[in-house]
């Protein structure tokens, strides 16, 4: 699946991804949310799965909070945290 030109992270992202398109199953995606958050297949991947469903966001809330200020000066992380304020309610916006 990956390539020679990807990196490390992208080829762990990719191999996460793969992992839950197989099984939909959220545990692949425990404790790799800013591994995928940081790599561009990965931030998209993540924004696609987050704005499908309201129980990823409920079980993957908690690594993204621990996290955000990392995510937040990455380029694709930035831009997964921003998509992914805009799908949270009041009171989740205000936690991250």
């Amino acid at each position: 699946m990956a390539n020679q030109s990807t990196t490390p992270s992208q080829n762990e992202a990719l191999d996460c991804i793969g992992a839950y398109e197989r099984t939909k199953d959220l545990h692949y995606l425990h404790s790799k949310i800013t591994v995928l958050a940081t790599c561009q297949i990965g931030s998209k991947f993540l924004q696609r799965i987050f704005s499908r469903s309201t129980q990823a966001i409920n079980k993957l809330l908690g690594e993204v909070l621990m996290d955000v200020d990392r995510l937040m000066v990455d380029q694709y992380g930035n831009y997964f945290i921003q998509t992914l304020s805009g799908q949270l309610g009041r009171a989740e916006r205000l936690r991250l």
